[in-house]
Parts: C-alpha cells; sequence; structure tokens
C-alpha cells in the first residue's frame, strides 16, 4: 500500500526505495490539495509543473512523483536551468556529437537522453533562455530531438517535470516565457504551500527533521522546549522547509542541552520577546550576532550575498563573523 507523503528536508538519493522514512506527512489543509493531486496523477504519464517559492521542496516532490510513476525504474534526472551556462545550455539538454563545435571532443548525451524511460526534472524552467524554450517546445511537439551535430531523431522517452518559484503567466505577459510553452508544460499544475500556510504542521514537522538529523549524524535525538516551539510557531519562515531545516541542522549540533533552546536555532523573532537584560550596547550586539547568524545559514556563509542583504562590505561582515566568533558553514 502507498502513503503519499511530503518531503521534509534533505532529499537523499539512498533513500528513494523507502520514501516513507524521507518524506513528512502533512496534515493541514492547505496542502491536502497537493497530496490529491499526486494521488491521481503520479502513475500517468502527463507533464506536471510544480509551482511554489523558494524552499518548499519543490524537488523533493518531483522525486515523489517519480517514485510514485510508471517510470520509477528508470531514472530520475534534475536539472537546474538557472544555473546552466547559456552557451552550455543547448548541448547539455539535447547532447552532441563529436566535433560539432570546439571542445566537442567526444560524443556525449544530453539530459533528454539520459532521462529515457525515467523522469527530467527541469527546475527554475522560468530561467530557460528564450531560445532553448523554441527548442523544448518543439522537443514537447514531435516528442523526437537530435544531438547537435547529428540528423538522426530520437524518441523522447522520459516524463517531463518542472518547477517554478516565478509566476510564469506574469512572465508570459512579460514576453520572458512562451505562452505555448506553458500550456505544454502545465499539463498538471501543482501549487506548493508555503509554510506560513501549514502551520498546523510547523511542530510536527520541526521535530521529525530534529528526529531525521539526529538519525544521520549518529546522535540520540533531542526534544524542542516549549520555548523553541513558541519561538519556531512565531518565526515567519520565508525560507520554508529549507530554512527550518538548516535552523534545526544548527540546533542539533549546537545544543548542549537534552532539549534544544531557542538560542540554539540561531534566528531571531519578533513575536518572540525574551526581557532584555543587559546594557544597550550589549542588547544591541545581541540582535547583530542574531541577524548574522541567521543571514550566515540563510546564504551558507556566502558572505557577498551577506553584505547585499545587510548593506554593508564584505570587510565588515568578516569584521563582524570575528567579533562574534561565528564560523562561516562547511569552514
Amino acid at each position: 500500500m502507498i502513503s503519499w507523503c511530503h518531503s521534509a528536508f534533505f532529499y537523499d538519493a539512498e533513500e528513494t526505495e523507502n520514501p516513507e522514512e524521507t518524506f513528512f506527512q502533512g496534515s493541514s489543509p492547505s496542502i491536502a490539495d497537493v497530496y490529491r493531486k499526486i494521488r491521481i496523477f503520479a502513475p500517468t504519464s502527463l507533464p506536471v509543473l510544480l509551482m511554489g517559492e523558494t524552499g518548499t521542496g519543490k524537488e523533493v516532490f518531483s522525486r515523489t512523483i517519480h517514485h510514485y510513476s510508471a517510470q520509477k525504474e528508470g531514472p530520475f534526472v534534475p536539472v537546474n536551468c538557472g544555473a546552466i551556462p547559456e552557451s552550455l545550455a543547448e548541448s547539455l539538454l539535447f547532447g552532441h556529437e563529436k566535433g560539432s563545435f570546439t571542445g566537442a571532443i567526444a560524443q556525449q548525451k544530453g539530459y533528454l537522453e539520459s532521462a529515457a524511460d525515467g523522469t527530467l526534472f527541469l527546475d527554475e524552467i522560468g530561467d530557460l533562455p528564450l531560445p532553448l524554450q523554441v527548442k523544448l517546445l518543439r522537443v514537447l511537439q514531435e516528442r523526437v530531438f537530435n544531438r547537435i551535430g547529428s540528423h538522426v531523431q530520437i524518441p523522447l522517452k522520459c516524463r517531463i517535470v518542472t518547477a517554478t518559484n516565478k509566476d510564469l503567466k506574469e512572465e508570459v505577459r512579460k514576453g520572458t516565457f512562451r505562452q505555448d510553452l506553458f500550456y505544454r508544460l502545465e499539463g498538471v499544475a501543482i501549487s506548493i504551500p508555503p509554510l506560513r500556510e501549514r502551520t498546523d504542521d510547523l511542530l510536527p514537522l520541526a521535530q521529525f527533521l530534529v528526529q531525521k538529523i539526529s538519525r544521520k549524524m549518529g546522535l540520540i535525538a533531542k526534544a524542542l522546549s516549549p520555548e523553541a516551539e513558541r519561538l519556531i510557531q512565531s518565526h515567519p519562515w520565508k525560507g520554508n522547509v529549507r530554512e527550518l531545516g538548516n535552523a534545526l541542522h544548527r540546533a542539533v549540533i549546537v545544543s548542549r542541552h537534552i532539549e534544544i533552546l531557542p538560542e540554539d536555532l540561531g534566528i531571531a523573532s519578533s513575536s518572540f520577546v525574551k526581557e532584555p537584560s543587559g546594557s544597550l550596547r550589549e542588547r544591541r550586539e545581541r540582535h547583530e550576532k542574531e541577524i548574522l547568524s541567521a543571514c550566515l545559514l540563510r546564504h551558507g556563509g556566502n558572505v557577498g550575498k551577506i553584505a547585499d542583504e545587510l548593506g554593508i562590505s564584505r570587510p565588515s561582515v568578516y569584521n563582524m563573523i570575528k567579533k562574534f566568533a561565528l564560523d562561516l558553514p562547511n569552514s
């Protein structure tokens, strides 16, 4: 019997054989429609368009669709369209023959061919360059393609699942996304709700993540203190499940108690007010440290992005990191 469930935190490819251990099943009304659509459409061959904010788990939902599809024995090939260099995009997607362009020293399969009998997941499809949108549309219409430098047609044998955090209808209106391609990809449109619309899931999800992270790190799972639970419930979680997962990952590592405390989470919330103490300067520095800690987690230690968000120089960011004795992630 299939248990339909929603992703929680870091998806581990090794766990695909037992997704019930990988995914968190939510119960909030806002996600019930997502479960219903996955139940209905995962076994079909229809293209699926996943829409949702950054961090809502669109890739993991796409893997869930693949796992319960007729193509589940085939490969799952994820592609971040926003990260593909435009000059290489066509070659990476369609493949190329040896000698077809400078640097093509050998025949190379593209993503479409590599995903044969499986699922091709095109993440951030809204970032696909317009010329490539035209070629992808032709492939979807004709169900064949050819490598660069070859006239041999290759049948399209993969299912296409796409995702975006953009409003593609608005992108169509602006002329940055083709309307005919949008209609082709929107065989089934599934909106992934942000975490703020899943308040009933928030604390069960947080505890699930603590247990999952602890298990992956070989630690005994800790409990969330009542104060930490209140902070989690009051925080806006603009980064959604990814932000929550990062905060809890940090908390599991730094917590020195049986329970995870608010300060272990490294986040601040205007709705969670703890009686301040100390001088004005001490209070200000504590606040600065909380903000910087959250930025370090949110941007994975990317000092340039942190500087842009805070409106300060990179040297100032480094000085603050040193001042508050913080560590860069993965350093």
